[in-house]
């Protein structure tokens, strides 16, 4: 019989990294889709080409519809681990990773989804059928 005392993620082990100084702030690159029109497209590959993210502005998603859509993914990443793998899929869905050459710079975890009719389609989040929170089925 095993009994953890620890939550499984707390399990791992990870090495402290140390660094002379804390790393500069870095600007994160904000486009802005509002005019819809091509040199928003290039400086959405140019920000994913530099970054590798940004910050997007002049989208047209109500306020609203963003702070729901942030409270669920709150309340989904603080479910326990064995609740957020029931939500796992492929392409779409739940998984999770260490980090960094040796997988020794944390973890990562994540949620992909479909943003489009087609790709829904195409490959369901079946699994997660039944997952909390529910805006996520």
């Amino acid at each position: 019989m095993v009994v953890l005392t620890k939550g499984e993620l707390e399990q791992i082990a990870l090495p402290a990294v140390q660094r002379a100084s804390p790393p500069p702030p870095a600007a994160v690159p904000e486009v802005d889709l509002a005019a819809g029109d091509a040199a928003a497209a290039r400086a959405v590959a140019k920000a994913c080409e530099d970054h590798g993210f940004f910050k997007v502005t002049g989208h047209g998603v109500p306020q609203h519809l963003l702070a729901r859509l942030e409270a669920a993914a709150a309340a989904f990443f603080a479910l326990p681990q064995r609740e957020k793998d029931r939500a796992a899929g492929c392409p779409f869905g739940y998984a999770s990773k260490r980090i960094g050459a040796n997988g020794d710079l944390g973890w990562v975890e994540y949620l992909l989804l479909a943003v489009t009719a087609a790709g829904a389609a195409a490959a369901p989040v079946s699994a997660c059928e039944g997952a909390e929170p529910p805006c996520f089925r």
